[in-house]
């Protein structure tokens, strides 16, 4: 295992201790290219901070099993390094995420670095994974102010469903803007395909309990008992080994669209086994009966959306579901959608089904706008700062909502 220590001697962990295809020699490349990006984050964070914030490394690195690629000569890290700022109030937090994206990228441009601030008092509230990600990153943080205490969030399956909608979202709609330079390889489809296949399997195997999902996890005999003949051994192993070294996509994005239906299929109708497709619209519309909220819509019509246009059959269906859950939407929720609400009204079911180009260009901008009122709300959520009462739980034993 290599040492890796920050500027003020913090030690910090084995980046690569969950990591299963990398490499010796690209783990010490990587850790020397992280060590010193970390370190120059870790000088700033105190002299801005004067001893008062404290910096959290999240993320794929938080878990041991940061992904790196070949770029000809070396190794280099491909994953993001993801920075947590833990901090009182008053605290200027875009001078200071504004500042460590800019050091991080004076050190090392070819790494993606985000940094978000999470304010002390709300450390209690943080959920989801990106607080579990933060849990895990305390006991190594590279600047540290005081002791800090966060108890691990729930993880259920509305938190699964929350990392696969995520990947969802970047892959069918954020489009890499024209002329980016960078990583694009693993911002590009092929990437993006890979990332939703292995979080839906990651949905599909999670364990009651479970607090940490790792890729490595998915090639141990229970999760392939649980997958059955969804996919192959030797076909998980493939995309796991693929994401770790950033290399070719073994299989179609047609194959992989149509992987990812069935385990959205086999991830909400749990009990339906291989007629879980032909029950999924079934599921959805049970699931997601009576429900007005953004997030809970969002998710759902993102879910159709990517059936329809993507993994088919049962386009109609799909349709229907779509449009509906459109009209179920509270309005007053929506500050990025609510128009786009509007022009969804007259849209034809059948018309959709078919593939009706404008029907179809309709419901991609409707949905690239409800992303922005998603984000909106789930991130404060997320960072501790507010909780939805109608943002229920999935009892998905039954196929329907359950109060939390």
């Amino acid at each position: 295992m290599t040492r890796n220590s920050s500027s003020d001697g913090v030690g910090l962990p084995d980046f690569f201790s969950h990591s299963v295809f990398v490499p010796a020699d690209a783990r010490q490349q990587v850790a020397d290219q992280l060590s010193a990006v970390i370190s120059e984050a870790a000088a700033y964070t105190a002299r801005f901070g004067g001893g008062a914030v404290d910096l959290v490394i999240a993320g794929s690195i938080a878990r041991g099993e940061p992904a790196v690629r070949w770029n000809g000569s070396r190794y280099a890290l491909a994953s993001d390094i993801d920075f947590v700022a833990i901090a009182d109030d008053p605290f200027d937090r875009q001078s200071f995420e504004r500042g460590i994206v800019e050091r991080a990228g004076a050190v090392d441009p070819t790494i993606v670095t985000t940094c978000f601030t999470v304010r002390r008092a709300r450390l209690p509230q943080v959920r989801s994974y990106f607080g579990a990600d933060l849990v895990l990153g305390l006991d190594h943080r590279p600047v540290r102010s005081a002791r800090l205490v966060c108890d691990w969030p729930p993880l259920r399956r509305r938190e699964a469903l929350e990392v696969v909608v995520h990947q969802l979202a970047n892959y069918l709609l954020v489009q890499e803007p024209a002329g980016s330079t960078g990583q694009s390889e693993r911002s590009g489809a092929e990437h993006k395909i890979r990332k939703l296949l292995l979080e839906a399997l990651q949905a599909v195997t999670q364990r009651p309990g479970q607090r940490v999902k790792r890729y490595r996890e998915l090639t141990g005999a229970p999760a392939l008992k649980t997958l059955g003949s969804t996919l192959s051994a030797e076909r998980i192993r493939h995309l796991v080994r693929g994401r770790d070294l950033s290399t070719k996509l073994m299989m179609s994005s047609g194959e992989a669209e149509q992987t990812v239906g069935a385990l959205l299929a086999r991830f909400l109708c749990p009990g339906a086994g291989e007629q879980a497709p032909a029950v999924l619209p079934t599921a959805l519309t049970r699931l997601s009966d009576g429900r007005s909220d953004v997030l809970t819509i969002f998710q759902f019509a993102l879910i159709s959306w990517f059936q329809l246009a993507k993994a088919q059959p049962y386009e109609q269906e799909y349709a229907v579901i779509l449009l509906r859950l459109w009209r179920q939407l509270d309005s007053a929720g929506l500050e990025h959608a609510r128009h786009d609400q509007a022009l969804l009204a007259s849209l034809d079911a059948q018309e959709l089904a078919q593939g009706a180009a404008e029907a179809l260009r309709l419901m991609e901008r409707a949905m690239c706008s409800l992303r922005l009122d998603y984000y909106r709300l789930l991130g404060p959520r997320n960072f501790g700062e507010e909780s939805s009462h109608a943002y229920q739980e999935l009892d998905l034993a039954d196929g329907g909502p359950r109060a939390r």
